[in-house]
């Protein structure tokens, strides 16, 4: 049983083949990877919950030690991301890939009491196969135990017989996609009861992009107060976009708001584009770039003098390309008389559950 991979799991692919890349250029072109290195690069280890630095528990998901542990960890992405995906759609294959590296990481961590560093994307995958077995007992994938007992049979081979695998992280990477296709189905059962159109992919994917960003950022003010006002102002957003898909020409209105919120990303990070600007004037790559293209000694020279305005000019840009990129679905809810928001309340009175 195999589908072809979709988009979602190309990118995730491609962002582990590029975090390797990196890898390998900050280690001299070797693909052995020292420890301290990878500890700088986002591995987990004993002390991360207690430092708080949660970014680990994602970053440490797209490193790798070597080539083996890459391509073993690719293979399963490609030969089970694209069954997901193709059931659940890109949006949700994305949260449960994040929810089961969040998970296998949390697990590592909780599970190991002696010093330790990993890496790898071993819980983020096994995770697939979790919501594989989720989706089968919810009747939305079939279910065939010779399926599952060779994938599932095959995660306990790799940890029990190849050196240095976690299997804490394997396990918690399983259960925690089995627990997010629960979660995602009952979410889905009670969008039923709030909201009237069933959301074209892109836009759920784009609304989720927009409010984890916004979310990564509130990180800097952890408070309840800041937490409620997150979620209200979320669900007034997707409320906003159901409102605006049920009515004539609808698609294109949540294209326009789409482009709004896309455009509001920088400005939101807008210093943190600036200190990285700034850094970049004063690292020894800018050196290179300037020798190696002198035609760009312009737009360097601008950029440096006066960051300030990066933020608005990525702004506009960020607008631009989602007009660009979604041009075609803007042309045909420009040119809608009402037919696509009746067909996008019959499909949420059709579909119930993930």
């Amino acid at each position: 049983m195999i589908a072809a991979p979709r988009a979602a799991t190309y990118a995730v692919l491609t962002l582990n083949g590029l975090a390797f890349l990196a890898l390998m250029a900050m280690s001299g072109g070797s693909t052995q990877f020292s420890p301290s290195l990878l500890l700088k690069a986002g591995a987990i280890s004993q002390t991360t919950l207690v430092q708080h630095e949660y970014w680990r528990l994602v970053a440490c998901a797209f490193l790798h030690g070597g080539v083996m542990h890459i391509l073993t960890n690719m293979i399963c992405l490609v030969s089970w991301g694209g069954l997901v995906e193709d059931r659940v759609g890109a949006t949700y294959f994305m949260m449960i890939y994040l929810v089961a590296a969040i998970g296998g990481s949390i697990s590592s961590v909780l599970g190991h009491h002696e010093p330790f560093f990993s890496i790898g994307a071993s819980g983020a995958v096994s995770g697939l196969v979790g919501a594989l077995l989720g989706l089968a007992m919810l009747r939305k994938f079939p279910f065939d135990p010779q399926f599952f007992l060779v994938n599932i049979g095959l995660n306990v081979v790799l940890v029990s017989q190849v050196p240095g695998i976690d299997w804490i992280a394997h396990l918690g990477g399983l259960t925690a996609g089995l627990a997010a296709v629960a979660v995602i189905d009952q979410m889905e059962h009670a969008n039923g009861y709030w909201l009237q159109c069933k959301f074209p992919e892109f836009v759920k994917f784009n609304l989720a992009v927009v409010l984890a960003a916004a979310a990564a950022a509130l990180v800097e003010f952890p408070s309840y107060a800041a937490l409620a006002g997150f979620a209200a102002v979320s669900l007034g957003l997707i409320k906003l976009s159901d409102i605006a898909l049920a009515q004539n020409k609808g698609l294109a209105t949540a294209i326009g708001l789409l482009a709004a919120l896309n455009a509001a990303l920088p400005l939101i990070f807008s210093q943190l584009a600036i200190q990285t600007v700034g850094r970049a004037c004063r690292g020894s790559e800018l050196a290179q770039i300037w020798n190696a293209a002198p035609w760009l000694r312009g737009a360097i020279n601008g950029a440096c003098s006066g960051p300030g305005w990066i933020p608005f000019v990525l702004a506009a840009l960020a607008a631009a390309m989602t007009l660009l990129i979604l041009s075609g679905e803007l042309k045909r809810g420009l040119k809608d008389v009402g037919f696509v928001a009746i067909t996008l309340r019959a499909e949420r009175k059709r579909r119930s559950g993930i």
